[in-house]
């Protein structure tokens, strides 16, 4: 039993010496690998939780970085307050150096129900969530570079809406991506009559929604409130982010009928100042044409006879526009619907994530100047 409790005693030592020896990053200066450690941050935060479990050394540098991209999609109603509440006491350990601990870049979608619409408790439910996404939006948005923003298609009896985030500063954002119908951030006008387009309610009022300085790029997807140039919500876009360079609107679904006039509007046609002075690409995605079943109403085919309509006025402005834009194809089939602004938020997502161009990359094959 000596030789043997010797024989560990030794092994203690040299493993104890062993690991005792400083590693080569520790002589690494912190100011080289808070650099690193931002560069490495920008895949939704699991880089940043995987380095602060590291060491306490590395806690303490990748405080500043770890928040740097996040993505709050799972759906869950208590997601948002828990992030909120781990961001507020990263910033209070942080002390002198909080100001440091930053959102940069967020996905943000909305959330599940977890009380169905009309039962008890649901409205509580509406707000407690509405409140916590408030809440962390007042928190970050002075410092976000981009948002991308989705309100998912999962069902108005599932879905717990976000609120309006577009109330607040934000003076750093540069690229704004919208996904979904329903996503405010931005004053939209009601819905016009089917009596004419011509009898449309009147505007809200511009002044609670502040100026967007920074922002360049625009990405708008389905929701067409935002793109009734007579109506004029996309004018609403020109007077708050007037710097934007880049703007894109995709797969309008039952409302291509204000399409076409849009991108008139956008490009300046006929006879019109474009409403984006410094506009450089413009990309228009094209939605997909419904296959309808047998027995389908009237109603249907005088539908998919409109969106033809539609889809070759678009046709025509882009063969006699002067100015180069893209008109590109739909993302899905019409039947997908429920799913497909999710996996192109995602898709768009990933792109951010690895510094690719996501919607601005297009083929030249579908530019009408080349």
């Amino acid at each position: 039993m000596g030789r043997l409790d010797s024989l560990k005693r030794r092994m203690r030592i040299r493993l104890s010496s062993k690991f005792s020896q400083p590693c080569v990053i520790d002589h690494v200066p912190v100011e080289l690998l808070e650099l690193v450690f931002r560069l490495a941050c920008s895949d939704s935060g699991w880089t940043g939780c995987s380095l602060s479990q590291v060491s306490t050394r590395f806690r303490a540098i990748v405080r500043t970085s770890r928040f740097n991209s996040v993505a709050l999609s799972s759906g869950r109603t208590t997601q948002i307050a828990q992030f909120t509440s781990c961001l507020i006491a990263e910033r209070e350990r942080a002390g002198s150096t909080s100001q440091l601990v930053q959102v940069r870049h967020l996905f943000l979608a909305s959330a599940r129900r977890m009380i169905r619409r009309n039962h008890p408790g649901a409205r509580e439910e509406l707000a407690g969530y509405q409140e916590d996404v408030s809440r962390l939006i007042g928190i970050i948005a002075p410092d976000l570079h981009s948002l991308l923003l989705q309100s998912s298609h999962i069902g108005w009896e599932d879905e717990l809406r976000l609120p309006d985030i577009g109330l607040v500063s934000y003076p750093k954002l540069r690229e704004l991506s919208l996904y979904g119908y329903g996503s405010k951030f931005a004053p939209v006008s009601p819905f016009p009559t089917w009596d004419g387009l011509d009898s449309l309610a009147g505007t809200e009022d511009l002044a609670n929604y502040p100026q967007l300085p920074s922002l360049s790029r625009l990405h708008i997807t389905c929701d067409p409130r935002y793109v009734w140039t007579r109506n004029p919500n996309l004018r609403h876009w020109a007077e708050r982010a007037p710097g934007l360079t880049h703007l894109c609107l995709a797969n309008w679904k039952q409302y291509h009928l204000f399409i076409a006039a849009t991108v008139a509007d956008v490009i300046g046609l006929p006879d019109r100042s474009p409403l984006f002075q410094h506009l450089r690409v413009f990309v228009v995605q094209a939605d997909a044409s419904p296959t309808l079943p047998q027995g389908s109403a009237p109603f249907d085919f005088d539908t998919v006879a409109e969106l033809a309509i539609s889809l070759e006025e678009l046709r025509d402005l882009h063969r006699a526009s002067a100015r180069q834009w893209a008109l590109v194809p739909p993302m899905l089939p019409f039947s997908d619907r429920n799913q497909e602004y999710e996996q192109a938020a995602k898709q768009e997502w990933a792109c951010w994530e690895a510094g690719l161009p996501g919607c601005w990359a297009v083929d030249d094959l579908y530019l009408n100047l080349t």
